[in-house]
């Protein structure tokens, strides 16, 4: 599934609302992905950091191909649209790509990449679903995020986002989810920029 995933990502320029067929089946399944970041140089809130995105963990409930629906009353699983890959893998990845251009860190990589690294990313998808009984109809998504390194304390950012749809239907819904997983992203962002940094070990002087 890595592979296969890894193999979308690197597809490119792929519509906000992706939708694709497999074969011998008429159920449409789609991609997750972050909005594109706006152009940004690395800052001095992150002076050359570089950045290890782990996998992402999510709650049973929300971890499978099926999209989960609050309607009638009551949570449920969509039999006719669904993802083409496990939603923590595709916001991970998402994340990576999304981090990479958002000017925050010096590099940003994937768990499975052997280059050295200064800072780690974890997080736990807690909430990945759409109330098609709201008016109007919102799909939320909720991320903690954990980052760890040498150079900082640790930092704790939970985040939360709720996109109206316009319309009660799945490719509304998976573009509302694109919108939400990229303000999450921007609240990650911006709490790494306020965190105070330790300041930088200068290298030991050479014994005369």
């Amino acid at each position: 599934m890595k592979s296969a995933l890894a193999t979308l990502v690197l597809i490119g320029a792929l519509p906000a609302c992706s939708a694709f067929q497999t074969p011998g089946t008429t159920r449409p399944l789609y991609m997750l992905q972050a909005n594109a970041a706006p152009a940004a140089a690395t800052t001095a809130a992150a002076p050359a950091t570089t950045l290890t995105v782990r996998p992402f963990s999510i709650t049973d409930a929300y971890g499978g191909f099926d999209f989960i629906w609050f309607k009638d009353g009551a949570y449920q699983r969509d039999a006719y649209h669904g993802w083409i890959a496990r939603p923590g893998d595709m916001m991970a990845d998402a994340s990576v790509n999304w981090l990479a251009t958002s000017g925050c860190f010096a590099r940003v990589q994937r768990e499975d990449i052997s280059l050295p690294t200064t800072r780690s990313l974890q997080a736990t998808v807690t909430r990945f679903d759409a109330n098609l009984d709201a008016t109007p109809p919102v799909a939320t998504i909720a991320i903690r995020f954990y980052l760890s390194g040498q150079d900082m304390t640790p930092l704790v950012v939970d985040t939360m986002a709720a996109e109206p749809l316009a319309k009660s239907d799945a490719d509304s819904a998976v573009k509302a989810w694109n919108a939400g997983l990229t303000k999450c992203l921007q609240t990650f962002v911006q709490a790494v920029r306020a965190q105070p940094m330790k300041p930088a070990t200068a290298p030991a002087a050479a014994a005369k």
